[in-house]
């Protein structure tokens, strides 16, 4: 008896590694809109965390528009 709940334990374990979660993300990854605009430099926000500028960091990491479709 116990051996047919350790097989069925691991069962579940195996089945649920494999894919128990999946429904939570997307299938297909976006794709990113190419207008031909260039994003400029990528943003670091660990100094202004670092110095304590908190504010100067929100308003740093504001976006306008967004690049990413979803199909």
């Amino acid at each position: 008896m116990m051996r047919v709940l350790t097989l069925a334990a691991m069962l579940v374990g195996l089945a649920s590694a494999r894919g128990g979660l999946r429904g939570l993300f997307p299938q297909k990854y976006p794709t990113m809109v190419n207008n031909g605009v260039d994003p400029g430099e990528p943003l670091f926000l660990t100094p202004y965390i670092q110095k304590g500028q908190f504010d100067q960091g929100k308003l740093c990491a504001v976006c306008c528009k967004t690049l990413i479709t979803y199909p």
